[in-house]
Order: C-alpha cells, then sequence, then structure tokens
C-alpha cells in the first residue's frame, strides 16, 4: 500500500490542508480533497490509478473543498464518519462561517457514513477506521500498513483546536491516549504539515496536554 500526498505537486487553495492518494495496485482512496479536482483526477491518469472513493477525516470545509466536484466527475461516493454527517453541509457547522462571517459555504451530503472499526477494503489490501472525537465528534484516522491518516487529530507537534462546533477537549485528549495503543513507528499523515513517528508527535502533543 502506497500512499502520497498530492499538495506535493498541486497547489492547494490558501488552507494548506493535506490531499492524499492511498494506493494498492490500480485501485486508490483520495482523502480530504482540497485541491483542485482536475488536478486530482489528472494525477490519478498518469499514475494508472482507478478511484474506489472518497474518504474524509472529518467535515471542515478546508479538507473538503473539491469534495462535491471530484465526486460528481469520477461518480465515486464519499465517506465520513457518523458523527460528522451533519457538519458537512452547513457553513456555521464546518467552520466556514469562523472565518468568513458574511459568506457561505456549504456541501452536500456525504453519500456513506463510517463508524469506529469499519474496514475499507483497497485492492488486496484494507484500511481500518479509528474514531477520535475531539477537533470534531466524527473526526477518525485511517489505519494502513506502516501509516496512519490522522486528519486534524494530530500533527507533528500539535493536535488540531478545540473550539469550534462538536469540538470537545476531554475527547481529544481520550483520543490522543488510545492512538498510544498503535505501533508507536508508524507513520502519522497529518491534515497539515509535515509527516511524523507516531510517537514522536505524541510525545510532543504531551507538552501542551
Amino acid at each position: 500500500m502506497k500512499i502520497t500526498l498530492l499538495n506535493d505537486k498541486i497547489p492547494c487553495f490558501g488552507w494548506c490542508a493535506n490531499c492524499y492518494v492511498i494506493s494498492q495496485g490500480s485501485h486508490a482512496f483520495v482523502v480530504d480533497p482540497s485541491i483542485s479536482y482536475k488536478a486530482i483526477l489528472e494525477q490519478l491518469k498518469l499514475s494508472g490509478l482507478m478511484l474506489d472513493g472518497i474518504i474524509l477525516t472529518h467535515g471542515h470545509f478546508d479538507h473538503i473543498l473539491s469534495v462535491d466536484a471530484l465526486r460528481r466527475e469520477s461518480g465515486c461516493k464519499v465517506f465520513i464518519h457518523q458523527n460528522d454527517a451533519d457538519i458537512m453541509p452547513y457553513a456555521d457547522k464546518n467552520a466556514f462561517l469562523r472565518m468568513f462571517s458574511n459568506q457561505d459555504c456549504e456541501f452536500p451530503h456525504a453519500d456513506m457514513t463510517l463508524k469506529d472499526g469499519d474496514i475499507l477494503p483497497l485492492g488486496d489490501e484494507k484500511l481500518t477506521v479509528i474514531h477520535t472525537p475531539g477537533h470534531t465528534a466524527g473526526s477518525v484516522c485511517f489505519l494502513g500498513d506502516g501509516f496512519i491518516v490522522t486528519g486534524d487529530t494530530l500533527f507533528k507537534s500539535s493536535y488540531g483546536r478545540c473550539d469550534l462546533y462538536s469540538s470537545n477537549e476531554a475527547d481529544m485528549v481520550a483520543s490522543l491516549q488510545r492512538l498510544r495503543g498503535y505501533d508507536q513507528k508508524l507513520v502519522i499523515y497529518p491534515g497539515h504539515g509535515a509527516t511524523e513517528l507516531l510517537g514522536n508527535a505524541l510525545d510532543n502533543v504531551m507538552y501542551y496536554i
């Protein structure tokens, strides 16, 4: 299983949210489409990959800016945790109004909802959904072979803010503690910023909680 950061090749829209492609063989998932959908599809084509689905770490606007266009053009379904199903469509919940109080930014509902422990098959391998509430009630991580996509649950040296709709600081602490139960040598692929080993990232975060 291979994971690729598309932002290295495709400029983001200014919010610097990371967009990943996770692939195995000719199959792929796009995680958090925050960059040009045309550029995403072009990169998939150049790599000879078939898009199996669009999976979201959570429902904030900066991670889903291209989600509807990518869904429409690819015909793939969008997956989000069931606790974030009500966040995507509403600007007062997807954090857009916190940034731009006089504008609107809404997205259609996801097609499918996820829950903790769900398995997402990808070619001959799989991703496991880990529910990690805190940044939002439905934030998740995606566990693969040797890596974990952490979204805004865990960054290289910090964690996602907990002052937004459905955020909860106590849930965040519990989620970070839960991640201690996984292989600390896993490479994290966060929603913003650079990669790091899981154990190192958690050690850095502990200074803040």
